[in-house]
């Protein structure tokens, strides 16, 4: 905005030019020389020279500031636009891949540390359920040989050992047994499922022996006693091959976590 106006008047004092009532409204622009003349050309009596000086408002400078519009200033906007959408959307993208790595690695962890307590508790079960075989080998013996010799059998009648299944039940419960791999969980789930049936049987069998009411005691029948025993016996060997399968499974490849 041109703020100050100096005015030459080339005319002499009096005449027609310098009385000529030029009007000089505001301009806008740089500073610079404009002449303009009432008579004759520039530089000539009668020429009136006008010398401009600028001086920046606050009106100005703000229309200086004033973005520029158009289809090249709307380009820009859109691929700025884009560019802080799709920084935007990596982010989000980022964040859910790393959830997802970290979710991954958690749910590994816990699988591993099931299979380690499972693989404990199964190893324990077998040692016991080879204990028992042994212990009804021997009892099953010396019940046929009181059978042989008309004796009354005065021994204990059930040998067992505890069995556990505390940690398959944990990982079941805590649904980790849904990252184990299948065919693993299948070897678990027949192991399991054989020595829960064989603890009922156990069970059963003891329940019975011990009140039992007829007419003779189960120690003069020492040969009946041996019978039941040899079936408690036959279903222990099937908990022992189920264990054993399963453990072999889970010392393979196998007891990765499930993809």
């Amino acid at each position: 905005m041109y703020d100050a106006v100096l005015v030459e008047l080339s005319s002499p004092a009096g005449s027609p030019a310098a009385a000529a009532g030029l009007h000089l409204g505001r301009a806008r622009g740089r500073t610079g020389r404009r002449t303009g003349w009432a008579k004759g050309p520039p530089g000539r009596p009668g020429s009136v020279t006008l010398d401009l000086i600028h001086h920046p408002t606050a009106q100005s400078a703000a229309m200086e500031q004033t973005p520029a519009h158009g289809p090249r200033a709307t380009r820009q906007w859109i691929g700025r636009a884009a560019f802080e959408a799709a920084l935007i959307v990596m982010g989000i993208v980022g964040a859910l891949v790393v959830d997802e790595w970290r979710d991954a690695r958690d749910r590994a962890a816990r699988v591993q540390e099931a299979l380690t307590a499972i693989r404990a508790e199964l190893q324990a079960n077998l040692t016991s359920v080879r204990e028992v075989l042994a212990l009804n080998e021997e009892l099953i013996a010396t019940l046929r040989e009181s059978a042989k010799t008309g004796a009354v059998y005065q021994g204990g009648i059930v040998r067992s050992r505890p069995l556990s299944t505390v940690a398959w039940e944990a990982a079941r419960d805590g649904a980790i047994t849904t990252d184990i791999d299948h065919q693993t969980l299948m070897r678990l789930g027949r192991a399991y499922g054989a020595t829960t049936r064989y603890l009922a049987e156990v069970s059963g069998y003891a329940s019975f022996t011990y009140t039992y009411d007829g007419p003779t005691s189960l120690r003069e029948r020492p040969e009946r006693l041996a019978g039941w025993l040899s079936d408690l016996a036959s279903r222990a060997r099937g908990v022992e091959q189920q264990i054993g399968e399963a453990l072999d499974a889970m010392d393979g490849d196998a007891g990765r976590p499930a993809a």
